[in-house]
């Protein structure tokens, strides 16, 4: 794990100069801000969460963009207690582990322990519910708390991934509601919801997303914004 903590007093040092030098396709990723969440969707500066990290897992290919400290356990005890419940009722998913949800409960300092997720396994597919939304704006990969996304990938596989060729596919959408980006099985959906959104919408959107996953939809999310992942070379 790479990581860099920016503060007020080191806010445009972003680069995770502890690459070495094999992992040089890691560094081409341009890692940026954490946003509070703003209802009008109109970020600016001023919306920074101090102190956040940015850092790259090269062995998950995870990148995170996420803040030291974040609370948000009762809200998601609602939905992970309303996701059990409905899951009961589908006996047609093949459901692979118990619900889970990640980073509630550390104890100790870590650069991403302000991402919070919860995660549910259905016929070999990893659907989870991001509690912030990574996604580019242009070639910037930033990060807006408290706006939901919803992620599906093959379950022993890892959401970002290699080509054969060794390129890097990171299936991170551009910003804005509504957009998605989807490639080789996987799917990130910038969701309309946020942490103000009722816990039950939450959920029934969530089991909507496993639903039209699991039966191949030919438009998984039509009237939507598509994109492909942003793919970066180890030449050039």
């Amino acid at each position: 794990m790479y990581s860099v903590l920016i503060d007020k007093n080191n806010k445009d040092e972003h680069e995770l100069n502890g690459l070495i030098n094999e992992d040089a396709v890691f560094r081409k990723v341009k890692l940026g801000d954490c946003f509070t969440f703003n209802e009008k969707n109109e970020y600016t500066q001023q919306d920074r969460e101090y102190p956040f990290y940015v850092s790259v897992d090269t062995n998950t290919i995870n990148y995170h963009v996420a803040p030291k400290d974040r609370q948000i356990e009762a809200y998601m005890k609602e939905i992970l207690k309303n996701i059990k419940s409905k899951i009961k009722l589908r006996n047609n998913w093949k459901i692979s582990n118990k619900v889970t949800c990640g980073n509630t409960s550390r104890s100790d300092v870590h650069p991403t322990n302000g991402h919070i997720w919860i995660e549910v396994i259905v016929n070999h597919i990893s659907f989870i519910i991001d509690f912030q939304t990574l996604s580019f704006d242009g070639d910037t990969l930033n990060c807006y708390l408290d706006k939901i996304q919803f992620v599906a990938y093959p379950r022993l596989e890892t959401l970002n991934y290699f080509s054969l060729n060794g390129d890097l596919h990171l299936m991170y959408p551009t910003i804005g509601d509504g957009n998605y980006c989807i490639a080789n099985n996987r799917v990130v959906y910038n969701t309309t919801l946020n942490r103000k959104s009722d816990p039950d919408i939450v959920v029934e959107n969530f089991i909507g997303f496993i639903e039209q996953i699991i039966v191949k939809s030919d438009k998984i999310y039509s009237c939507k914004k598509e994109s492909m992942p942003k793919v970066y070379t180890h030449n050039g």
